[in-house]
């Protein structure tokens, strides 16, 4: 993970490790008793194999790292400290939109998951 040098406020998540506590920490301590009025999800990576490729569960692993828990983390922040009309923005692709990808499994796995969770911050409650 980088820091993004445009950006008012940057949390970096550790390479490894649970995020959990490590998120909620950083961010109270980030916004301050206020709120963001975006999150971006800017993280995510790329690596192709089916599922009987030897290297697929070393990108199934990556993958969901760098593209789901990244969206994950940024929807946590987003439920908890976005201002009301605030933005979210997580990275899509269409992969998760088409039929299989056999050739990029993990990259469509993780994908369509963050398409799942778009959908599910978008409904009340």
């Amino acid at each position: 993970m980088a820091e993004s040098k445009s950006a008012d406020s940057n949390i970096l998540l550790p390479k490894e490790g649970d995020w959990s506590g490590f998120l909620d920490e950083a961010a109270e301590v980030d916004v301050a008793g206020g709120s963001y009025n975006a999150v971006v999800c800017a993280a995510g990576g790329w690596a192709g194999g089916a599922p009987g490729d030897d290297g697929f569960m070393k990108s199934v692993d990556f993958l969901y790292r760098v593209n789901f828990l990244t969206a994950a983390a940024s929807a946590r922040l987003a439920a908890k400290y976005l201002a009301p009309g605030g933005l979210l923005a997580l990275t899509g692709a269409a992969a998760a939109l088409q039929g299989g990808t056999p050739g990029m499994a993990a990259y469509g796995m993780t994908k369509a998951a963050t398409h799942h969770l778009v959908k599910s911050m978008a409904e009340p409650g």
